[in-house]
């Protein structure tokens, strides 16, 4: 049985789904009996079934020893949506790419507490594409345009922008008018996807693109065509892909028995599915050193283009 719930947030809306995790009315439950597990998506639908299983898996484990009886779901259309929700309470964990994680923490609304592995890959890097026939290096990206997927991405954006603005190129949007008075700027777009980016690039127009090194590896998922058509000209350092957060202020009892829980999940036929479920998840770790190194180097990144960006 299911129950959903329009919940509205200062300036945005989202639907939460709940259900009774161990024959529990959650109409009846107390907030603090309730998981909620948060997710930023512009397609809900799509993100409920692999969320709801994940966490009724997690409170199913934590009502052994913790208050925790109920589950509860709630997807925020963008960033500010859900850092709206953290704000408020109305979510306690989630996971995000390493680029969304830090503007939740710098707004001192969520820590990192965990390091997320996605289908085998527990890092990433962003390529920068150019035609075969085209820029032959960053440098030459001068004067040039460049196709990125949306502002919000981690491998799709920040990253490639970060390391061209650190090689000491000057990135403006397309629109901006600031491009008149700077003729040796490239000139930047959003393309929505990493399909249309590199279809922009192979059909001119765009000089260059950029997309993650694990979807340019896939062969399944980069047209033959597109690949005949371009080459690499410069790739940022592999960083820590994805990250699992608590709301700031979560019991930290609880957050210590949650990630005690997580990091076993691999080890149990029920939970291996569940991380499958839940977005390819392979496991999560504990943070080590080189995660943390990764995760200072994109904090001061954030900190010294956060300014710029759009």
């Amino acid at each position: 049985m299911r129950w959903w719930f329009y919940i509205l947030a200062a300036g945005g809306a989202a639907w939460l789904w709940a259900a009774p995790a161990l024959a529990e009315d959650p109409t009846q439950a107390r907030r603090e009996n309730t998981l909620v597990l948060g997710r930023i998506s512009a397609k809900p639908d799509k993100q409920y079934p692999k969320l709801e299983a994940f966490n009724a898996y997690v409170v199913r484990q934590l009502a052994a020893d913790t208050p925790i009886r109920a589950s509860a779901v709630v997807v925020a259309e963008d960033i500010d949506h859900m850092a709206r929700l953290l704000r408020e309470g109305k979510v306690d964990y989630l996971s995000e790419t390493a680029f969304t994680a830090l503007q939740l923490e710098r707004l001192q609304l969520a820590d990192i507490f965990l390091h997320e592995w996605k289908n085998g890959v527990a890092t990433y890097a962003t390529l920068i594409l150019a035609r075969k026939d085209g820029v032959a290096s960053i440098a030459e990206l001068r004067g040039r345009r460049l196709t990125f997927e949306d502002p919000d991405s981690m491998s799709g954006f920040f990253l490639a922008y970060a390391y061209l603005r650190n090689y000491g190129l000057s990135l403006h949007a397309a629109d901006d008018p600031k491009l008149k008075l700077d003729r040796q700027a490239v000139s930047y777009s959003f393309a929505g996807d990493e399909t249309s980016i590199l279809a922009q690039v192979v059909r001119r127009h765009a000089d260059a693109g950029v997309i993650s090194n694990t979807r340019w590896s896939d062969k399944t998922k980069i047209p033959p065509a597109f690949r005949r058509e371009l080459k690499v000209i410069g790739q940022t350092k592999p960083t820590v892909r994805s990250l699992m957060l608590t709301r700031r202020g979560i019991d930290n009892g609880l957050k210590e028995r949650l990630a005690a829980m997580l990091l076993a999940m691999p080890h149990h036929p029920e939970g291996k599915e569940a991380l499958k479920t839940y977005f390819n998840v392979d496991r999560y770790q504990q943070l080590s050193p080189e995660t943390l190194a990764q995760i200072e180097e994109l904090r001061r990144n954030l900190n010294q283009h956060l300014a710029s960006l759009p």
